[in-house]
C-alpha cells in the first residue's frame, strides 16, 4: 500500500510540474503560449479560457455574457461586426458579479482587444450576489497562487500536452456540436402544446400584477455600480468600443416566472419593473462614458413576442435573431439614449401588459388544446 501511495504521489507531483511549467491556461508570465481552436467552444470552456483569450494577440473583439448570449458564434461576430477579424465569446452559464469581475480583470490584460460587447442579464445585473458562482473556477484568477494547485488533474494535463504539441487546447466537454444538440433537445421539449397551454394560463392569471412597481432605485444595483460601470469606464479610457445590450427575453417570461413559485422567490413580484429600472439606470450612467453604447431589441414583436424563437421563455434559439442583433449593433440602431429610453421603457411595459400569446409554430390556436 505504501508503494502504491508513493507512486500516486509521484504521478501527482509530475502532473503538477507539467501543468505549472507549461501553463496551458496562460495564467503566468512563463510557459508555452496555448493555441485557441478556430471553431466555437461550448460554454463550459469559457471560464477556463479567459487568460488564454486575453493573451492571444489575434483576438480583437470579445463578447462577455451569460447563458442568453452563448449562441453568438465566432463566425457571426466576425461576419456581422465591421473591422472584426478574430472574435471570441466569453459567455457562460449562471454569471455572477464576483466571477464577472475576475473575468473583466483578466481581459483588461489584453493589448489587442478593440471592441467589447457585454450582455447585461438580469441574474447578473439585478439579482446576482457579488460573490462568484460556486461552479466558476475562481481559484484560477484570485490573488492566491496556492489555490492554483486545485487545477491539477487529468484535464489540465491533457491541455498541457495540447499546448506542448502545438495543438489547440481542447477537451471533450468543450464540444460545440454537443452543446448545440442539447439546446435543440430543450427546444423540442419546450415547443409542445402542453407547455404552451401552461404559459397561456400564466398570462391570464398574472396579467393584473405583471407591472407591480419596483421598490428599487439605481443605488440598489450593486453589480452595475460596483463591477459593470467601473469596467466599462476602464475600457473606454483605453479607447475600446463598448456595446452593452440587454438580451431579449420573451414577453412571456415576466408571467412565467411569476407563475413558478421557486422562480418568483428569486426575481420577486416586480420582475418586469426591476428590469426596466435597471435599463434606465444603466443608460443614464453609460451615456456620459465615451465609446459606449447601450442596445435593446425586445421592442421587436416578431422576436420577443413569438415563442417560436425560444427554447424556454428566456433563451433564444434562432440564428436569424442573433444575426439581426449584431446587424443592428453594427449599424448603431436600436440604441438606447437618455432621450429615447423613457419612451422605449413605456413601450416595452405596454407590450408585456397587453401581450396576447403567440407561437407561430402553432398556426392554429386550437392545436394548443389537444
Amino acid at each position: 500500500m505504501l508503494v502504491a501511495a508513493a507512486v500516486a504521489l509521484g504521478i501527482w507531483w509530475a502532473a503538477l510540474l507539467l501543468v505549472l511549467v507549461v501553463d496551458p491556461l496562460n495564467l503566468y508570465s512563463w510557459g508555452v503560449a496555448p493555441l485557441l481552436a478556430k471553431s466555437d467552444y461550448a460554454p463550459e470552456a469559457a471560464p477556463y479560457l479567459v487568460s488564454v483569450v486575453a493573451n492571444d494577440p489575434a483576438i480583437d473583439t470579445v463578447l462577455i455574457g451569460g447563458s442568453t448570449s452563448v449562441a453568438f458564434r465566432r463566425d457571426m461576430l466576425e461576419e456581422m461586426l465591421p473591422g472584426t477579424q478574430d472574435a471570441f465569446n466569453v459567455s457562460y452559464r449562471a454569471v455572477r458579479a464576483g466571477d464577472r469581475e475576475l473575468v473583466s480583470e483578466r481581459l483588461l490584460e489584453s493589448r489587442s482587444i478593440r471592441r467589447v460587447l457585454i450582455a447585461v442579464d438580469w441574474i447578473y445585473g439585478l439579482k446576482g450576489p457579488l460573490s462568484s458562482e460556486p461552479s466558476f473556477p475562481a481559484y484560477l484568477y484570485d490573488a492566491s497562487p496556492l489555490n492554483d494547485v486545485r487545477m491539477v488533474g487529468p484535464n489540465t494535463v491533457s491541455l498541457a500536452i495540447d499546448a506542448v504539441s502545438r495543438h489547440a487546447v481542447w477537451l471533450s466537454d468543450w464540444n460545440w456540436p454537443a452543446y448545440e444538440a442539447s439546446r435543440k433537445k430543450l427546444y423540442s421539449r419546450f415547443q409542445t402544446p402542453q407547455e404552451m397551454d401552461r404559459l397561456r394560463k400564466a398570462i391570464e392569471r398574472h396579467r393584473a400584477e405583471v407591472a407591480t412597481p419596483s421598490q428599487l432605485d439605481c443605488a440598489n444595483l450593486d453589480a452595475v455600480n460596483r463591477q459593470l460601470l467601473p469596467f466599462v469606464r476602464e475600457l473606454s479610457a483605453r479607447g475600446i468600443q463598448v456595446d452593452l445590450f440587454f438580451p431579449p427575453y420573451s414577453y412571456v417570461v415576466y408571467y412565467d416566472w411569476l407563475a413558478t413559485p421557486e422562480r418568483r422567490m428569486v426575481v420577486g413580484p416586480a420582475f418586469l419593473e426591476d428590469q426596466l429600472l435597471m435599463r434606465r439606470c444603466l443608460v443614464d450612467a453609460a451615456s456620459v462614458v465615451p465609446h459606449t453604447r447601450v442596445f435593446a431589441f425586445d421592442d421587436q414583436e416578431w422576436l420577443a413576442g413569438d415563442l417560436r424563437n425560444y427554447s424556454d421563455t428566456t433563451h433564444l434559439l434562432n440564428d436569424r435573431a442573433f444575426r439581426y442583433m449584431l446587424q443592428e449593433i453594427a449599424a448603431g440602431t436600436h440604441q438606447l439614449t437618455r432621450d429615447n429610453t423613457p419612451g422605449e421603457v413605456a413601450l416595452l411595459r405596454q407590450r408585456v401588459v397587453r401581450y396576447e400569446f403567440r407561437n407561430s409554430n402553432f398556426e392554429d390556436a386550437d392545436e394548443l388544446k389537444h
